[in-house]
């Protein structure tokens, strides 16, 4: 998965925590587990190496509203790009 991150502010010292999250039954119920958490500067990228599956990505940074992504599938030998833009 890979992507590019954007804050709408001047401030090049925010951040984005992009949270890889997958559901999995534990104890007779589905819960998310986080599965991988990186920290992107304002106007960088990332690139995250994940088994096939279907995954939650989840984005948040100060001030401003989590942005989730639901049903997102990363399928072998496909690339499968998120920008995240606030």
């Amino acid at each position: 998965m890979t992507g590019n991150v954007s804050i709408d502010d001047d401030d090049d010292e925010k951040y984005v925590t992009v949270s890889i999250r997958q559901s999995a039954e534990c104890s007779g119920s589905i819960d998310q587990i986080e599965v991988k958490s990186l920290n992107v500067a304002n106007g960088g990228s990332y690139d995250i190496s994940l088994p096939e599956g279907t995954y939650s990505v989840v984005a948040s940074t100060y001030n401003k509203e989590t942005q989730v992504y639901d049903d997102v599938d990363i399928v072998t030998n496909t690339v499968t790009t998120i920008n995240i833009v606030f």
